[in-house]
């Protein structure tokens, strides 16, 4: 399967720089591409924008996290009843993980130690602080 990572676009209005020039056309390029990824494998903790767009699509995050292979992931950056954005629950995020994957903390902090670390990845969901 070959991932899409770079996407043409055309502005409507455009944008003009400092020096006048107005800008229409670009290419947009996802943070999912390959180069960008491997540099991150071995990674022991994965911070993860898991409220999917307009960061990360979730099904492109849910490739990155296989890529990456953390020992843990952190979702943040989710819809919250106390954070009112336009983007996904966590559960939308987690429902691709098998439940043993999953904890669930009541507290916002974490104590990671690497003799702790577990083997395989775990997704850990912290109590939102705000």
């Amino acid at each position: 399967m070959t991932l899409q990572t770079e996407f043409e676009f055309t502005l409507p209005k455009g944008y003009v720089d400092k020096d006048g020039n107005l800008h229409r056309k670009g290419v947009m390029r996802l943070a999912t591409a390959m180069d960008e990824i491997a540099p991150l494998r071995g990674t022991d903790i994965l911070l993860a924008l898991a409220g999917g767009p307009p960061t990360i699509a979730i099904p492109d995050l849910h490739r990155a996290v296989e890529a990456i292979q953390p020992r843990i992931v952190i979702p943040m950056h989710y819809q919250t009843g106390k954070v009112r954005l336009n983007i996904r629950p966590v559960d939308d995020f987690l429902a691709a993980y098998p439940a043993e994957r999953i904890e669930r903390h009541d507290s916002p902090t974490l104590d990671v130690r690497r003799e702790t670390l577990p083997r395989e990845t775990k997704i850990v969901v912290l109590r939102h602080a705000r």
